[in-house]
């Protein structure tokens, strides 16, 4: 059984808000967490993404969140504080927040097992790779009778980290008696572009939850059409004193939300995990 979640807010870091309690998490690494960060930016360098580096108080709020995982049944980005990420991060002293991947299950200990589960789900992936993240912190936790066993927690932040090495070309071979050294090789072709940043993507996890839109002026038809897992979503309208909706089950005459708003936030009901584009 392996279980996983993933949220990332890729346009910006989010305001810090106010803590809701201490972060009192230890922040240093075992063997397997050291591995992964081996892992993920051997992952990175495949695609030219810098290196990430280890962040003391990212570290401590995905430890904190790993054993909170643990002491609940469920997987959820919201903490038993009822924290968002965009929350305990900065309770935890990150000042720049930008995404988390969480994975549970009751055999998964090792760093492979984490980074390979992550690998192979798009939303993951996607935080792994992103090349705007430059800082990460990483924690697992076994706690004896709970729900999945291990958690494994990883969280994202803006700033920090370095391009990544290239490799070193090779030296030519000495040149043998009687014999004349080669020309010397014509100059390598210039690097190519490196790949865009993947797009921006508002996370919106199962059940209700509040999201906010950063995707300009959009028809929720242009947003949300064609994805069965967004049931319904409401705003409450300041001028007119009433709620809005729009839904997939709703007849068009009753879809009263016709626009998305950047800056607003919205009351979205998901059947699961959906991962919406932002342009």
């Amino acid at each position: 059984m392996f279980v996983l979640g993933a949220l990332a807010w890729t346009a910006a870091a989010p305001p810090a808000a106010d803590a809701l309690s201490t972060c009192n998490a230890d922040a240093s690494l075992d063997g397997e967490e050291q591995a992964f960060l081996g892992l993920i930016n051997a992952y990175r360098a495949q695609s030219g993404a810098k290196a990430l580096v280890i962040d003391s108080s990212l570290s401590r709020a995905a430890a904190w969140m790993a054993n909170d995982l643990g002491g609940r049944s469920g997987l959820s980005h919201t903490d038993s504080l009822g924290r968002s990420p965009w929350t305990r991060m900065p309770a935890c002293g990150v000042g720049a927040p930008g995404g988390e991947n969480l994975a549970a299950g009751t055999h998964y200990s090792s760093a492979s097992t984490a980074f390979n589960a992550w690998l192979n789900s798009p939303s993951h992936r996607d935080n792994m790779r992103f090349g705007d993240f430059g800082t990460i912190g990483i924690a697992r936790a076994y706690s004896e009778g709970s729900q999945y066993g291990w958690y494994w927690v990883t969280d994202f932040g803006y700033g920090g980290g370095a391009p990544q090495p290239a490799p070193a070309p090779a030296a030519p071979p000495p040149a043998q008696a009687g014999t004349t050294s080669p020309a010397p090789a014509a100059a390598p072709a210039p690097p190519r572009a490196p790949a865009p940043p993947p797009p921006r993507l508002l996370g919106v996890p199962g059940g209700l939850s509040l999201v906010s839109w950063e995707g300009g002026y959009m028809s929720p038809d242009e947003v949300f059409g064609g994805r069965d897992q967004i049931e319904m979503v409401y705003v409450f309208d300041l001028g007119t004193e009433n709620w809005l909706r729009w839904g997939t089950a709703l007849n068009p005459e009753l879809r009263s939300l016709t626009e998305m708003r950047t800056g607003v936030q919205y009351w979205v009901i998901s059947s699961g995990e959906s991962w919406v584009p932002m342009p």
